[in-house]
């Protein structure tokens, strides 16, 4: 039995609910304090939205691109914030992953300091290493308010 292409709107709409759960996630993510339910559901969209984008990209045939790379950046940020260190940890071994499988043209400078990013969560450390505060603090103003509303706390 082979399983038929998904049709175009129905890719349409994992896409459009990819992205509404990925802002969902990124809002909680930025935000200074979470209920614990705030907690699950931060964690839920990430892992969520990284699927649904998993799904539009071409399943286990699709290739690495930046809708995955940025799933993977989203996931180890939303577990990172919520204590779940190991789960963190993975993602953003995703991320690294992903990133250096992907043509460095296609790669975008926030996008390689947002991995930078997610190492830095998943490890745990308090103290920002100079390579990513210099990497951070080269980002134009509104990237680099959002890699540092992402660091906040961390």
């Amino acid at each position: 039995m082979t399983q038929d292409a998904p049709r175009a709107d129905d890719l349409a709409a994992t896409r459009t609910l990819a992205a509404t759960l990925n802002n969902r996630a990124w809002d909680l993510i930025e935000q200074s304090m979470r209920s614990a339910s705030e907690q699950g559901e931060m964690c839920d969209a990430a892992v969520a939205s990284r699927h649904l984008w998993y799904i539009a990209t071409g399943g286990a045939q699709g290739a690495p691109c930046i809708e995955r790379l940025r799933g993977h950046h989203l996931v180890a940020c939303a577990m990172a914030k919520a204590g779940r260190m190991s789960e963190a940890s993975r993602a953003a071994q995703r991320a690294t992953e992903t990133e250096a499988a992907l043509p460095q043209d296609a790669v975008m400078q926030f996008d390689r300091v947002m991995t930078m990013v997610t190492m830095h969560l998943a490890s745990g450390a308090r103290e920002l290493d100079p390579n990513l505060n210099a990497a951070v603090g080269a980002l134009d103003k509104d990237e680099r308010a959002v890699a540092n509303a992402v660091l906040v706390g961390s």
